[in-house]
């Protein structure tokens, strides 16, 4: 893990696109704001592993009744994460946008 340190108006780029900026510091909050084109997904890391434990109770449950063996169900894991993620790096690039949650 790289950690870096940044002051309040401060930035840090990822890639040629996306720009992450400290936008105030409270006690222990730091407000981010970060700038990726569209086609970028951002999600807290909370919500990522909600997703993720969620996605994988569900297809448990719907293997499941197809009684597939547990390496079969994750290498359907594997192959789903993989097609998301050759999803995201498709070539065509929407407009860059400010985006808050």
């Amino acid at each position: 893990m790289l950690v870096v340190t940044r002051k309040v108006r401060e930035s840090l780029n990822l890639g040629d696109d996306i720009s992450v900026t400290i936008i105030s510091v409270r006690g222990n909050t730091v407000k981010l704001g970060v700038e990726a084109p569209r086609n970028v997904q951002i999600l807290r890391g909370e919500l990522l592993e909600k997703v993720k434990s969620e996605n994988l109770e569900a297809l448990t449950v719907a293997r499941t009744q197809d009684k597939l063996p547990v390496d079969e169900l994750a290498m359907e894991i594997r192959r789903a994460a993989e097609k998301k993620q050759s999803g995201n790096n498709s070539s065509s690039k929407a407009p860059d946008v400010k985006q808050s949650s």
